[in-house]
């Protein structure tokens, strides 16, 4: 009689979501995309027939979820994301007298001195 050989479970890495075998027999995989402006976690499921089709797919979807924020980071410079930031997250998070001072000192002390560099070339010689 023949012995099965376990198989070892290993841990998949942050950010590669999770491969898992249905009770159908299909494999699904889920990938956190991000979360929605009440926090809740957006979460993409894909299938396929087997194991590797799944990982293939998974593989496939975060390196495009890492490429876009990529580009987005390469093709702005500080004075436009940080605008960006502050528009979105900051103006109401706070109240707003504290936006517009934190615009304010945007616009007065960081804009004129970085705010046309790249995020890549900013250095701490670059801030000092």
């Amino acid at each position: 009689m023949a012995k099965k050989k376990a198989v070892k479970k290993t841990r998949r890495a942050n950010n590669e979501g999770s491969i898992f075998q249905r009770s159908d027999g299909r494999w699904g995989g889920a990938l956190t995309m991000g979360y929605d402006e009440n926090g809740k976690i957006i979460r993409k499921t894909i299938y396929g027939k087997t194991q590797a089709e799944v990982v293939k797919k998974l593989s496939e979807i975060s390196g495009r979820m890492k490429s876009n924020s990529y580009e987005l980071v390469e093709n702005n410079n500080l004075e436009t994301l940080m605008f960006e930031y502050l528009m979105t997250f900051k103006k109401s998070a706070v109240s707003p007298r504290t936006f517009e001072g934190n615009i304010r000192n945007f616009k007065l002390h960081i804009a004129p001195q970085i705010g046309k560099m790249k995020v890549y070339e900013i250095d701490n010689y670059a801030i000092q």
